[in-house]
């Protein structure tokens, strides 16, 4: 057959962090609704199949299977995306009124320094 032995332990490890991994990419992904937790749940079954199919065709097999199961997962869970409307452009807001009565002081700039001090250079 082909069983080719046990994979060490620390490559069952290894796997099984990947498919939890995948667990809670697929617990956020989904919204809060029974249907996701259940969906979750047997997500964490995957990964105990590490160790409990631990040569490497059953490691093959079961981490193919979650990927399936996930790809499956997006395709009839997600929702599809909403036709958004176009976004306009925000209108400029009016300027707030001490920058006008500043604009208006502007034009009539005095000298701080009255002229009878100020250098000739000046």
């Amino acid at each position: 057959m082909l069983d080719t032995g046990d994979a060490p332990t620390s490559v069952l490890a290894f796997l099984t962090t990947v498919h939890l991994a995948l667990v809670v990419l697929r617990a956020h992904r989904s919204s809060s609704t029974s249907l996701s937790h259940f969906v979750s749940a047997i997500s964490v079954l995957f990964s105990a199949s590490p160790w409990m199919m631990p040569s490497p065709v059953g490691l093959a097999a079961g981490f193919g299977a979650h990927v399936a199961w996930f790809a499956a997962c997006e395709r009839l869970l997600t929702p599809p995306p909403s036709a958004a409307a176009p976004a306009r452009p925000a209108a400029p807001a009016p300027p707030a009124p001490g920058v006008v009565q500043m604009a208006r002081q502007s034009k009539e700039v005095k000298p701080a320094v009255p002229a009878a001090r100020r250098p000739k250079d000046f």
